[in-house]
Order: C-alpha cells, then structure tokens, then sequence
C-alpha cells in the first residue's frame, strides 16, 4: 500500500500513478512494454536487435537466467541471443511476466526451443 505522503506525491502531478487499478500481471506487462527500470540488455537475432528486461523477473522465472546475470560468470555487457529473433524472445519474455504466450504457426517452435533452453516450466 502507498503511504499518505506517497498519495499526495501523486496527486499533485509530481509522480505518475500508472500502478492504479492495475493487477501485477498489468503492472509486470506495462513495465516491460514501456521500458520502465530495465537492468537487463540482450542483443537478439542477427540483426542484434536491442531488447531489454527487468533482472528481477528473469531470475525469479528461470535458474539458466539466474545463472547468467548472478553467478560467478554473470553477464556485465548485453547478453547476445543469436539463434532466435527478437519477436519470439519478446514473446518468451512476455510469457515470463505474465504466464500468458501467444502461440503462432510462426513462432511455437522458437519458443519450445528458448523454454528448453533457459528451463522455463508451463503453470
């Protein structure tokens, strides 16, 4: 819950209140859609194509991505995603915020390999 100070904060135009009315999954999307705090870069595809995530949610959703931004090797720069493009990763990121995908003809199989691959489980 936001304190009164916060309230006022927000109320008087200093601080934008995109949390209200919005459930986690709302606020998680709208977060990764906009951009909002991203700590974490990838370069995807071969265009390298810029894509960025939240550290908190890769780590909370998956052990390889856990791995790979805190343990001894952790990335420090961009993390380069080469055998996918940027649109089917997007979409496994979506899934990691929200548990909902949008399966295509076009896209199932790049994300049954990138689920594999960082050892993301269905719910």
């Amino acid at each position: 819950m936001c304190s009164r100070s916060a309230n006022m904060a927000a109320d008087s135009g200093f601080v934008e209140n995109w949390q209200s009315g919005r459930n986690v999954v709302e606020s998680n999307l709208h977060m990764l859609k906009t951009e909002k705090y991203c700590d974490v870069h990838f370069r995807v595809g071969k265009r390298e194509t810029t894509v960025r995530a939240h550290r908190y949610v890769l780590i909370s959703r998956s052990c390889v991505f856990e791995a790979m931004l805190c343990g001894p090797l952790a990335e420090r720069d961009a993390i380069r995603i080469s055998d996918v493009d940027a649109d089917t990763f997007s979409e496994l990121l979506t899934y990691l915020y929200t548990n909902d995908v949008h399966l295509t003809p076009e896209n199932v199989t790049g994300l049954l390999y990138l689920a594999k691959k960082y050892a993301v489980g269905g719910s």
